[in-house]
């Protein structure tokens, strides 16, 4: 088969969760998604929302042009799938690049983040449309939004990356659904690790929602987590998306005891780091393309 195109994309943690109070706040990492547009049909048994049609679906909606004949997808991930680390956004993310790669037809990383909201509200894979989620793996950097507002406005402030090395602990499949009356219920909460986002403390705005997260989630275990794993040190521990995966935030000169104390509670981990996107390495226009709309 023939690859027709190839699009990338990557993951991403969370420092806000948009089920909380509306607004939304995820950071790049560097883990990576490709997808190649081929042409023949394929079965892709890790797409379980089906995203990739849906791409295919919403690129066939706006009227733009496709390659003839079958087409089908070719994917390779280091992003663990299921585990709050934006696998969802960053699989429409790189479908959609792939396409405009297949096509030469350029679509600016506006376009493709509002995009990617239409398919995942469709897809019935984000229960916010996961605007943060998408621009993060987009390429958009950092940045709080408002999920409720797709247009402009929806971008409340825009963040320099930190200089971090991030840990990903791994601890199996989600074991319960998200209820959504908890995370209002602790509404306030969030609303307080907002106002520290706003206020540009970003570490303080990232373990107030780890904690509160956690606690609709009713998951005692990553409280216990979050203070084995935080004794003694300076690194900062929360849960990313809605889990079950947590993140541990590390300066660089204490990454290696970081990684023997994660070590020495059994736990397995991935070690990455925070992506370093900043304002000047992409175009900033929304309006250029109005395909998105």
């Amino acid at each position: 088969m023939r690859v027709l195109g190839t699009g990338r994309a990557n993951g991403g943690i969370s420092f806000l969760h948009a089920l909380g109070c509306g607004n939304g706040c995820s950071a790049p990492i560097d883990l990576h998604m490709t997808v190649s547009l081929i042409d023949g049909k394929t079965e892709n048994l890790d797409d379980k929302h089906g995203i990739l049609e849906a791409s295919l679906d919403w690129w066939r909606a706006k009227d733009l042009s496709l390659p003839e004949g079958d087409l089908g997808w070719q994917v390779h991930s280091d992003i663990p799938s299921g585990m709050g680390l934006k696998s969802s956004s960053a699989l429409a993310v790189a479908a959609l690049n792939a396409l405009s790669n297949a096509t030469d037809r350029r679509l600016t990383h506006f376009s493709i983040a509002h995009a990617v909201v239409n398919i995942q509200t469709q897809t019935g894979c984000s229960l916010t449309g996961g605007l943060d989620d998408a621009i993060t793996a987009s390429g958009l950097g950092m940045r709080l939004v408002d999920n409720n507002d797709l247009g402009y406005a929806a971008m409340l402030k825009i963040f320099n990356p930190l200089d971090l090395e991030i840990f990903i602990v791994l601890r199996g499949r989600r074991k319960s659904a998200i209820d959504k009356a908890a995370f209002e219920a602790l509404q306030p909460r969030f609303e307080e690790a907002c106002l520290k986002l706003l206020d540009g403390d970003l570490l303080a705005a990232f373990t107030q929602n780890g904690i509160a997260v956690a606690r609709c989630l009713s998951d005692d275990e990553a409280l216990r987590l979050y203070s084995e794993i935080e004794s003694g040190s300076t690194d900062r521990v929360a849960i990313t998306g809605s889990g079950p995966a947590i993140a541990v935030l590390s300066e660089t000169n204490s990454a290696a005891a970081t990684a023997e104390r994660l070590d020495s509670l059994g736990l397995n981990f991935i070690r990455t780091r925070m992506l370093q996107v900043r304002e000047d390495d992409f175009v900033v226009d929304p309006w250029e393309d109005e395909v998105w709309a």
